[in-house]
């Protein structure tokens, strides 16, 4: 009898494990969705290089992430295929400071903050650059569990002039 119980126990761990391991596997390979032709279409359009690209959707939003020389991308389109907005990270956000840009953050509080990755924000009214500067020095991982850390976020218009 006590064999019996022993077989049942262990089939009962066995199917929780499977279970468990097919839950694990849904969460880390999350299915595909199924992106209309307008957006496809859309996104062809705007960016007929890009072939390898990651689709998911959010808040009823089709949002495709990429890279494109040497940036990361995300661009973000409605149901019916029209452009709602574009995002574009550059880790060489020095490359993009105007002179303005350089002033600004030299005679500011921010002259000693560390200068994150620059994102460049485009939809149909904004076409601006946001600037992420800490006092983490790039190791934002020492500042996990600290509570709050020092970071500002500082937006300026395309011309690199400070939008107020």
């Amino acid at each position: 009898m006590k064999r019996g119980v022993i077989m049942k126990t262990l089939g009962i761990k066995i199917v929780a494990l499977i279970l468990m391991i097919c839950a694990m596997s849904a969460i880390a390979f999350p299915q595909a969705i199924n992106v209309p032709q307008k957006v496809q279409a859309a996104f062809s359009a705007k960016f007929p290089q890009i072939q390898q690209k990651n689709w998911k959707m959010e808040n009823g939003q089709y949002i495709a992430s990429f890279a494109w020389d040497m940036k990361d991308c995300q661009v973000t389109y409605a149901a019916d295929g029209s452009w709602v907005s574009t995002m574009v990270i550059d880790r060489n956000q020095l490359r993009h400071l105007t002179p303005v840009m350089r002033d600004e953050l030299r005679n500011s509080i921010y002259t000693s903050y560390h200068l994150d990755p620059s994102k460049n924000l485009q939809n149909p009214t904004i076409d601006m650059f946001l600037l992420s500067v800490d006092r983490d020095n790039g190791n934002i991982a020492a500042y996990e569990d600290a509570g709050s850390v020092d970071i500002a976020t500082l937006y300026y218009h395309q011309a690199g002039k400070p939008n107020k």
